[in-house]
């Protein structure tokens, strides 16, 4: 009896666990329309279908108690496998974001040529930007960070205008 127990919570384990993964790779090939609403409707569906199925295929009754526990099990099972593997992989996920704004009184300033504009783009276009609104935040790689790390917290000079170069990277 036991054993029967065990193998039953068992198989709920890894049929939330399933679901779950099944639904975050669902989520991001449907990227265009992910809504909180339709994952929780996707879960419950998926989570419906598989624990019926396991009902079937184990001769137990759907219109048990035990269906609705099980169904309420895996369900939490599968929202938790979502939610971990969704955190892990936005955990490794690496973003930077470097910050001009114009500057009237800084001293000390480096004067940057056509050669560091040649080689870091993303800075130019982020201090044409800025050159009209005054500030401007792009987005940038890894790549780029490195190629602007002797101008990070520093005054640079573009076109005659003073900038303040930061980066921040999440």
């Amino acid at each position: 009896m036991a054993s029967a127990k065990m193998k039953h919570i068992a198989s709920l384990l890894v049929m939330g666990i399933l679901v779950g993964t099944a639904n975050l790779a669902i989520m991001e090939r449907l990227e265009s329309i992910r809504s909180p609403g339709l994952l929780i409707v996707l879960l419950l569906i998926t989570c419906a279908i598989l624990t019926a199925l396991y009902y079937r295929a184990s001769g137990r009754g759907l219109a048990s108690a035990g269906f609705l526990a099980s169904l309420a099990i895996v369900s939490v099972i599968s929202i938790a496998t979502f939610t971990l593997i969704l955190g892990f992989a936005l955990m490794s996920e690496y973003s930077a974001y470097l910050f001009v704004e114009k500057v009237e009184s800084e001293s000390n300033c480096i004067t940057l040529t056509e050669e560091d504009m040649s080689r870091m783009p993303f800075l130019k276009r982020a201090l044409e930007e800025a050159e009209t609104t005054g500030k401007e935040i792009v987005k940038i790689d890894a790549s780029e960070v490195k190629a602007l790390s002797g101008l990070y917290g520093r005054c640079v000079v573009y076109k005659g205008e003073k900038y303040l170069i930061n980066v921040a990277t999440t």
